[in-house]
């Protein structure tokens, strides 16, 4: 589960506390690499049990990248059907096929984000799920969801990244389409 800030500050505080209270000896820092920024960059003993490091990031911005070409989909299918009805009738223009294969693979475009919606909507769920299920003194199993976690994220921005391609040959048909109807 993604904790919130005031919940990673109270796990941060914790730890200090069970291991001294001196917080001139800790380092807090912001790292997509917690593990090696702990004991490759910083050295810190592994076998110890001296640290702690909590995941504090959230989907926003992989939704918001999301909306955003959801929009951008939605405007080019939009932008066609006006282009056709107020420039060039679609019985009059030439080469039809890009402005099929224009529609088809912005729909796929469209379809991939939804699907890639739906599968990272699960996936959260599942690392939810991991998280809560995790009990005190469990940190071995911690480094077991993260890892699992990380896999998941994957999954999910492979997903994600399949949303371009077929944005971008869609985007091209549509400028041969209209460059060879104007």
């Amino acid at each position: 589960m993604v904790k919130s800030i005031e919940q990673i500050i109270q796990d941060i505080d914790n730890k200090i506390t069970k291991y001294g209270d001196d917080y001139d000896e800790w380092y807090i820092g912001i790292t997509n690499d917690p593990k090696e920024r702990l004991f490759k960059d910083h050295k810190v003993d592994e076998c110890n049990k001296c640290y702690i490091y909590r995941d504090a990031t959230t989907k926003e911005k992989a939704e918001e990248i999301e909306k955003q070409l959801t929009y951008i989909s939605s405007g080019v299918l939009i932008g066609t059907m006006i282009f056709i009805d107020k420039i060039v009738s679609l019985q009059d223009a030439s080469c039809k096929i890009l402005l099929v294969l224009t529609w088809i693979l912005i729909g796929v475009s469209l379809i991939i984000i939804t699907l890639s919606h739906f599968i990272s909507s699960i996936l959260i769920r599942k690392t939810k799920m991991e998280y809560t299920q995790l009990e005190k003194g469990e940190e071995e199993k911690f480094d077991q969801i993260i890892l699992r976690k990380d896999k998941r994220n994957k999954k999910i921005d492979v997903i994600h990244a399949s949303t371009v391609i077929p944005f971008i040959l869609g985007i091209i048909c549509l400028i041969l389409f209209v460059s060879l109807n104007i």
